[in-house]
């Protein structure tokens, strides 16, 4: 087995911090652009943003939709 000198471990060690760190920081995202006052989850439901559905089964797309799917962005990314 081959060793690994100690500056090369230092750096596998900062680049785990650092992807961790970034990791977190996604997560506090959608509260730094406050998507929930960009978006006005608090307005009304219509039908404003239209309709999904596959065959007979329609659902209605809200605000707070969009909020998630912004929240799954960030989570995934």
């Amino acid at each position: 087995m081959l060793r690994m000198s100690s500056l090369l471990q230092v750096m596998i060690g900062g680049a785990g911090v650092f992807a961790v760190g970034l990791g977190v920081a996604h997560l506090w995202v959608p509260r730094i652009f406050a998507f929930g006052r960009a978006i006005g989850v608090d307005g009304s439901t219509s039908s404003s943003l239209g309709s999904i559905g596959i065959g007979r089964w329609r659902y209605e797309r809200c605000r707070a939709d969009a909020l998630g799917l912004a929240w799954v962005a960030v989570l995934v990314s």
